[in-house]
């Protein structure tokens, strides 16, 4: 058994927000890589959860694989006021 894990609090979203879109090139590249989206679909998708994570509040993100397997949960508490 090989496993790994890392995990991620953010007292706000624009942490996760600057996070994701520094990367937001690989995460296109990755959508049409793994999920066979075209361009504008995987850049829909992207910019989709930037929107989405921009106007959220405190995030929690855990990442892990076991066995070759992947597996994150995000936990969000949404800020209303």
């Amino acid at each position: 058994m090989n496993s790994t894990a890392f995990f991620i609090s953010l007292s706000s979203s624009w942490r996760l927000f600057a996070i994701l879109t520094a990367n937001r090139d690989n995460l296109i590249r990755n959508s049409i890589v793994e999920k066979g989206n075209t361009e504008e679909q995987a850049t829909t998708e992207i910019d989709l959860l930037l929107t989405i994570v921009q106007n959220l509040g405190r995030l929690k993100l855990s990442v892990g694989s076991h066995d070759a397997l992947s597996h994150a949960t995000l936990q969000w508490n949404l800020d209303l006021q």
